[in-house]
């Protein structure tokens, strides 16, 4: 699935079904721009969400999404792949902290955790553009204090000083995170 770093020398920090994050020492620049180009080769070319000298986040044909990352200072290629977003239809309704947030707006979501003060899911979005019609619902709704909005990435909270941060990750997925302030 990926291609095999030059240096032997590194370390596995997580490596699951849906996560592989690695951290690859005593590696040069020309390491990182062979390893990003080998990458390249293998079908990590779509929907390219950044790219510098020194950073890569791209996607393959099955929507696995890489990032790879040079770190001069200390020689370092991190390296995180992870698996696409498994989705399925529900009602965004019938949950208190869910009802705090517009509805989405698709039923294609994938809770990842929920409580009375924490809200972890993913959404489906067919466009950049819809993600930031939700971003600008949830603006409405009253996370409009104290935020900070970007192409990709919005952080908001409400009057009581919940927090929302929605982070566009590319193939269709957007990041939802809601931390409700105890009372």
């Amino acid at each position: 699935m990926l291609p095999t770093p030059e240096s032997e020398y590194g370390y596995i920090m997580i490596n699951t079904s849906s996560t592989l994050d690695v951290d690859v020492y005593q590696c040069s620049e020309e390491a990182f721009s062979n390893y990003k180009q080998e990458c390249k080769n293998m079908g990590y070319t779509y929907e390219v969400m950044s790219e510098e000298s020194n950073e890569y986040t791209a996607f393959n044909q099955e929507g696995y999404r890489l990032e790879l990352y040079f770190y001069s200072y200390s020689e370092e290629i991190s390296i995180k792949l992870s698996a696409p977003v498994v989705f399925t239809e529900m009602e965004w309704t019938g949950s208190e902290i869910r009802e705090m947030l517009p509805v989405p707006p698709t039923k294609k979501v994938y809770i990842e955790r929920e409580s009375s003060t924490y809200l972890s899911a993913y959404l489906y979005v067919d466009s950049v553009e819809q993600y930031m019609n939700y971003v600008n619902s949830c603006i409405s709704a009253g996370f409009n204090k104290d935020y900070y909005i970007n192409e990709n990435y919005f952080s908001g909270n409400n009057a009581h000083d919940d927090d929302l941060t929605l982070n566009y990750l590319g193939n269709h997925t957007a990041e939802l995170r809601l931390y409700v302030r105890a009372e």
